[in-house]
């Protein structure tokens, strides 16, 4: 037989399997959008970014925003407002949305231009962000931030100021129609002699809105409207405090706050020079005073831990006066018998204690051995 003949009657060989795609994750969606940014800078197109996104899935939007935001946000000013504003442009072509936006958004330990991008995604006709909700949960890891230029005061006063340059002709009125019928004139009229984020701190606690974004500075609102000696104002306020932020700094701040109002009104109104000798009477006050209060107690006072809280604070408002014979049995007498702690949340806060045995908890529990025995 030939060598061609052999050849020619030979099985054809099977061609090689062509290589299988890699299945899309987050990190090769990652690379793939970095190339797509650093090309959208270059020739900015826009339908190559929207090209780009579909090729990679909507399922990864929210990684094109991280990246978008990794790359630009510690560029220049004008480029961050451009980037904003192809966000916008993306989610009226469908492939980025509300949901994408609020997961990509992250706001870091560097805020500068994050109002700008908050701003312009709040794009009157096509908003992809709304106000509060969805700016509360971008700005969630720095509402509780404090310091003397706190996070979210230099994010809402950027963002205000950039709404009235790009959505409202520089016009102030038009934020009445986006964040509520507050008095923006003050606000505006506040910021001169101050830098914007502290006066966004003060119209935060003016318009009671500091409850979502900083429990201390709606503390020192709560008493000064305590200090009025308004309850039902008070109580009217505190009703739109919403119920996630009624956490433990909260309670423990107005408990306070209270026991100090109830302080100068009875047993303590100059200071502690002027406390009280203790009596009967001057108890009957304490409590016709504690009474009124009651409704605020049944707003930020909610279950057996929150009650607890209150008697730590009750203990360590005591401390600070170093424990005056029998005032810590009575002020814990008093706000059981008004309903504002139980005797659980009392024993509770006992058996905490005794672990401890800090000297100020020991003292503490000295001073009201006899009301402990009693409600055993």
């Amino acid at each position: 037989m030939s060598r061609q003949t052999s050849l020619a009657s030979s099985p054809s060989p099977i061609p090689a399997a062509a290589p299988a795609s890699r299945k899309m994750d987050e990190s090769l969606a990652k690379k793939k959008f970095e190339a797509m940014v650093e090309e959208f800078w270059s020739v900015r197109l826009v339908d190559e970014v929207v090209l780009s996104m579909k090729d990679v899935g909507r399922n990864f939007a929210s990684v094109a925003v991280v990246t978008f935001l990794e790359k630009t946000m510690e560029t220049k000013k004008d480029k961050v407002e451009e980037m904003a504003k192809l966000f916008v442009n993306l989610g009226s072509k469908g492939v980025l949305g509300t949901k994408d936006l609020k997961t990509g958004i992250d706001v870091p330990s560097i805020y500068k231009f994050y109002g700008i991008v908050l701003a312009i995604l709040q794009n009157p006709t096509s908003p992809l962000l709304s106000f509060p909700h969805d700016i509360n949960h971008v700005l969630a890891p720095v509402i509780n931030v404090s310091g003397l230029n706190p996070p979210v005061g230099i994010v809402l006063a950027e963002m205000f100021e950039t709404y009235v340059r790009i959505h409202a002709n520089g016009n102030r009125t038009a934020l009445a129609n986006v964040y509520g019928d507050v008095d923006w004139a003050w606000y505006f009229s506040s910021v001169k002699g101050k830098t914007p984020d502290v006066a966004v701190q003060q119209w935060l606690a003016k318009v009671g809105y500091t409850w979502d974004i900083a429990p201390s500075v709606g503390i020192a609102e709560f008493a000064k409207r305590l200090s009025e000696d308004d309850v039902a104002a008070v109580i009217t306020w505190m009703q739109n405090i919403p119920e996630t932020v009624l956490g433990s700094v909260v309670s423990r701040g107005i408990t306070m706050e209270v026991l100090k109002y109830v302080a100068k009104q009875t047993f303590m109104p100059a200071g502690p020079e002027s406390l009280k000798k203790q009596s009967r009477e001057l108890f009957s006050e304490i409590e016709i005073v504690v009474k009124r209060l009651v409704p605020v107690s049944q707003i930020a006072v909610k279950d057996v831990d929150s009650q607890v809280l209150v008697v730590a604070t009750i203990d360590e408002y005591a401390g600070e006066l170093e424990y005056p014979k029998d005032l810590l049995e009575h002020l814990l007498r008093i706000f059981t018998t008004t309903g504002i702690i139980t005797r659980e949340a009392q024993l509770k806060w006992k058996a905490g204690v005794e672990k401890t045995g800090s000297a100020k908890t020991l003292a503490a529990i000295k001073s009201i051995n006899k009301y402990f025995q009693s409600i055993k």
